[in-house]
């Protein structure tokens, strides 16, 4: 007989086993802290040691003898800045480790101009960040380890919200609420490349090189806002260990990727001008609200987002795994990337999702096309009463008329048949017409008597529908006591939808 297993279970308060990934985290931190020794003195670091140092001792680094003298310009050159801050006791250091972007940029919504400031709590951590929504009490579940709970601290308006609520324009270098908005650039072509905002604030230089690795050949990613990383070279396959990697509020001007494995990055209202991924396996990269032109050739892309901003990119030779592009701002021009993700997708052989950005691309010039008609006619609105302008309101009136004739065709362009790429959307309609005509014989064989009206006359109705539409006749001799231009006009529309109905079809194949 064989014996059973014995398993000995120490209490741990009498026996600590010592895990060796304890020891090996422990020995990182030690490496960690020798390496921040050296640089928390220094006031200028050359972006080949800020690439080399690890992430956390980079954002200590910054927030010591970066990000302050970011908002002191700040404080110095934004209307009103000072007075924002007390009023929402937003001193600097608060705004650094709740993230500058976070603090300034404006919400957008005028009902609940409010941001909220929420506890994170885990099993061993508790940490501040920013929400838009009031998300205090809530639980977000993720297992013994990873289930957050929410709590909210404290509650401001951002400045950029705060200062056009006053109707205060914010400063003569700032549109838009965009402090990149104006810049100048020193060497734009070359390594010592220099980039100045907002009254010649000099961003932190992290470009000009090719980034190196650490120690053991892993790429130290960071996380940094306002920063100039033009003429940047990524070359290589660069493994980050899970490690995310966030850009903010950057200039990353000819910006190469060269033949790069690198995964978890996201770009945010970042200027990409001449970007150039070429060669490369990148999975899991968000663009949100970025401002970018240039080629993306020979590359695998794996849930890659394009979110908003303004984007003229080419990809050629690529593969497409879960790519997607969507904006919600028709003040920019994002059709070039949806025409880019169409073609993309209709090259791989991707019938169904190059239909879909057919659609969308059709879609999104449409609404913007709306968004410049709603301008013109609040222009109009304002301006009518005005003798001198009277002139170039009566030249916005015809171009209104031209843009409501082209809005109203696009409208029913999409809506009947989806632009010839949506066959149920004519099923859709065709059944809509049937029943609506069959409303119309009902209760005309009722000669609108509701005493007369049933289940007969319903059924007749429906069938008289059904023929008339199809254009095969009249089934019933009741039939002859309904309008006839009401059969007419229900056949002629059944050709035109049957018609329509097998051309969206034979468009399938994009």
């Amino acid at each position: 007989m064989c014996k059973p297993d014995i398993h000995i279970r120490y209490p741990s308060h009498n026996i600590k086993m010592e895990e060796p990934n304890d020891k090996h985290k422990e020995t990182e931190l030690t490496q960690e802290e020798l390496e921040f020794q050296h640089i928390r003195d220094v006031e200028i670091l050359n972006p080949s040691t800020m690439w080399k140092i690890t992430k956390n001792n980079f954002h200590k680094w910054a927030c010591d003898k970066y990000y302050p003298k970011l908002i002191e310009h700040l404080n110095k050159y934004l209307i009103g800045f000072d007075e924002w801050q007390r009023t929402w006791f937003m001193d600097s250091e608060k705004i650094i480790s709740l993230g500058i972007n976070n603090c300034i940029e404006p919400k957008g919504d005028s009902k609940n101009p409010y941001k909220y400031i929420i506890q994170v709590q885990r099993y061993d951590s508790n940490q501040l960040t920013i929400s838009e929504q009031n998300i205090d009490g809530e639980v977000k579940e993720g297992g013994p380890y990873f289930t957050e709970h929410y709590k909210k601290v404290d509650s401001f308006i951002s400045y950029f919200d705060w200062i056009n609520r006053k109707a205060i324009d914010p400063s003569p270098k700032v549109e838009n609420n965009d402090l990149l908005y104006y810049y100048q650039f020193s060497a734009p072509y070359s390594p010592d490349v220099g980039v100045k905002i907002l009254h010649n604030f000099e961003l932190l230089k992290m470009g000009g090189i090719i980034v190196p690795l650490n120690k053991i050949s892993m790429l130290n990613t960071k996380q940094v806002e306002y920063a100039n990383l033009s003429n940047t070279i990524y070359k290589g396959p660069m493994p980050t260990g899970g490690h995310p990697m966030t850009i903010s509020s950057s200039f990353c001007y000819n910006l190469i990727f060269d033949n790069c494995d690198l995964s978890i990055v996201t770009f945010y209202k970042c200027r990409m001008l001449n970007l150039k991924i070429i060669k490369c396996n990148i999975r899991q990269w968000n663009f949100i609200d970025c401002e970018i032109s240039g080629e993306i050739k020979d590359t695998e892309l794996t849930r890659v987002n394009f979110i908003g901003g303004n984007v003229d990119i080419v990809i050629k030779d690529c593969k497409l795994y879960e790519v997607e592009g969507n904006s919600s701002d028709y003040n920019l021009d994002f059709s070039d990337c949806l025409k880019a993700l169409k073609i993309s997708y209709g090259n791989q052989g991707d019938d169904k999702k190059s239909i879909e950005y057919y659609i969308k691309e059709r879609e999104y010039k449409r609404r913007k096309e709306a968004a410049f008609l709603k301008s013109d006619l609040n222009y109009v609105w304002h301006n009518l009463r005005n003798l001198q302008k009277r002139e170039r309101t009566i030249s916005k009136l015809k171009s209104i008329g031209n843009k409501i004739s082209k809005f109203s065709f696009g409208w029913l362009n999409y809506h009947y048949w989806g632009y010839g790429r949506k066959p149920n959307f004519v099923l859709r309609n065709s059944i809509y017409t049937i029943l609506i005509f069959s409303v119309l014989y009902f209760v005309e064989l009722t000669n609108w008597d509701i005493l007369q009206m049933n289940i007969s006359n319903l059924s007749e109705a429906f069938s008289t529908s059904v023929s008339s539409f199809s254009t095969l006749g009249f089934f019933t001799e009741n039939a002859k006591n309904i309008n006839k231009h009401f059969i007419i006009l229900e056949s002629l529309i059944g050709a035109l939808n049957i018609g329509a109905f097998i051309g969206s079809l034979a468009n399938q194949k994009y």
